[in-house]
């Protein structure tokens, strides 16, 4: 959650920055004045939680229901963000990002893996997932079992 929140937060002042850049002139004082923007057409809305938008989605701990969550389509990128719970996803997807322990993933397939937490189980058809470089150096304990 502490990485995805830091990604959204740059992402935000990023594009701020440039509209805010884009807002000054070079002293033309006779020129027409520009409506300023507004922070809403600014900045990039935060993803919600329990919605895949934009291919990605982000599970947190409101969106659980007795500890468990289905994902029944697909999505690019499954971001998992508790911990203890049992997350079923029904249908392919390009990465899971798993950031919390004690976890089950029961997925089909699954490209690629990127670890923030320990002692996880994930359940896959096919391969096994690769492991995505998150630079957390954060150990695989993960156990995986192919089903």
């Amino acid at each position: 959650m502490r990485k995805l929140s830091t990604m959204i937060a740059i992402a935000a002042a990023a594009v701020l920055s440039v509209s805010l850049s884009a807002c000054s002139h070079g002293g033309d004082t006779d020129a027409e004045p520009k409506p300023t923007p507004t922070s809403s057409s600014t900045t990039a809305a935060a993803p919600k939680s329990g919605v895949c938008e934009d291919g990605q989605l982000i599970i947190t701990k409101k969106d659980l229901k007795k500890d468990a969550y289905t994902v029944d389509a697909a999505c690019k990128l499954v971001a998992v963000t508790v911990s203890d719970a049992t997350i079923t996803i029904g249908a392919d997807v390009d990465t899971v990002s798993l950031e919390g322990e004690g976890n089950t993933i029961d997925a089909q397939h699954i490209g690629q893996l990127a670890l923030f937490g320990s002692g996880n189980t994930i359940k896959h058809t096919g391969d096994k997932p690769a492991l995505a470089d998150t630079g957390a150096g954060t150990p695989d304990d993960t156990t995986y079992v192919q089903k």
